[in-house]
């Protein structure tokens, strides 16, 4: 009887330690590990409908974009916005009814940037991402009013971005976002700062004002195969014989521009990090003041900056490459060096990673 008291204690602190780790519960009450949560948040804007307010900030460079929007959304694919901030977007709409998409007419506004919507995470990104990012829940935060799980997703190998997820305890909605550079940098974030979660949106929310002037879009236009793209191009398309680590083709389209010609654009990602592959047969502009030119497995490359990401150029035979990522650059330096021509057949093969070689020259 005398160990009856110790023992008493001891499973009521194991009862509250217990009780305190299952604090992080899902909207069924049962616990949820990081990659549970994250494939959740991944589904919730399909199945949730909400309005609020959201703000966003984006650094590009040394210049960084702020604004703030009315936000109406019905799932799983009508979205509103109503821009409040900065001043030159301020009443700004713009509405995409799942098919459709409106906005309202302005001026190309050269020191502003922000597409408005975020991306939406598909299950391929979240497949990527457990593959190449450790995905950690580091506790609890309130973001407008309400609780959030905080998830931070890190990469495993050298020089990959990291994202910190803050998404609703009860439906797993995503209400602040943080994109970080390989050096910690904040790149992109976005936050509610007030959201109410609704059964239903009026359905003329999401068409054009009465007498408002708006122009009307097709959204963009069906992804394609390689073996399409290459169909419809008058110039060999180039693959990568080497990705960096973690990499893989995720979309396929093809540029067409009034009174310019067609370029492809092959992107590549890591469920992350991003890669922009350009191919065209424009002529090569000279390197401007801030690219350097140098060599690289016998082939002169131009690199320069945009903001945090780097791009390379390099001429092909008749094709212009443009390579754009904020990796490190001797991983992008491995890939646009190791381009060769694309043959339908080979069309869903494994492309090799070869080792970081070969010696750069400054010229």
């Amino acid at each position: 009887m005398k160990l009856e008291k110790p023992l008493i204690c001891l499973w009521v602190l194991i009862y509250g330690l217990f009780f305190n780790d299952v604090s992080l519960l899902g909207a069924e009450g049962d616990f949820k590990t990081p990659v549970e949560i994250l494939t959740l948040s991944a589904a919730s804007e399909k199945q949730v409908n909400f309005k609020g307010i959201r703000k966003f900030e984006r650094h590009f460079g040394k210049k960084v974009y702020r604004g703030k929007a009315k936000v109406f959304h019905q799932a799983p694919d009508r979205w509103r916005l109503e821009f409040l901030e900065p001043e030159i977007r301020k009443g700004e709409i713009l509405i995409l009814d799942g098919k459709r998409f409106w906005r309202s007419p302005r001026k190309k506004v050269q020191g502003f940037r922000h597409r408005g919507l975020r991306r939406r995470l598909k299950t391929k990104d979240i497949e990527l991402l457990v593959s190449n990012y450790k995905i950690e829940l580091e506790g609890e935060e309130k973001i407008a009013g309400r609780k959030t799980l905080v998830l931070k997703c890190t990469g495993k190998y050298p020089g990959r971005p990291s994202l910190i997820l803050l998404v609703d305890v009860e439906n797993f909605l995503r209400l602040k976002e943080e994109r970080l550079s390989p050096d910690g940098k904040i790149t992109y974030s976005v936050e509610f700062e007030e959201i109410k979660f609704k059964e239903e949106i009026p359905s003329q929310s999401f068409e054009p004002p009465p007498g408002a002037k708006m122009q009307e879009r097709l959204r963009r236009s069906e992804e394609l195969s390689l073996a399409q793209a290459a169909s419809q191009l008058d110039f060999d398309v180039l693959l990568p014989n080497s990705l960096p680590r973690g990499f893989e083709l995720g979309r396929v389209r093809i540029i067409r521009r009034k009174e310019r010609k067609a370029v492809l654009h092959l992107a590549y990602t890591d469920g992350l990090a991003q890669i922009s592959l350009f191919e065209g047969t424009s002529e090569r502009a000279a390197p401007s003041s801030d690219e350097s030119e140098i060599l690289f497995k016998g082939k002169s490359i131009s690199i320069g900056e945009r903001g945090h990401f780097k791009v390379l150029r390099l001429k092909e035979d008749h094709i212009s490459i443009t390579l754009i990522s904020a990796i490190p650059r001797r991983e992008l330096l491995n890939m646009i060096t190791s381009l060769q021509k694309f043959a339908p057949e080979e069309e869903g093969r494994n492309v090799p990673v070869e080792p970081p070689s070969g010696k750069e020259v400054e010229k």
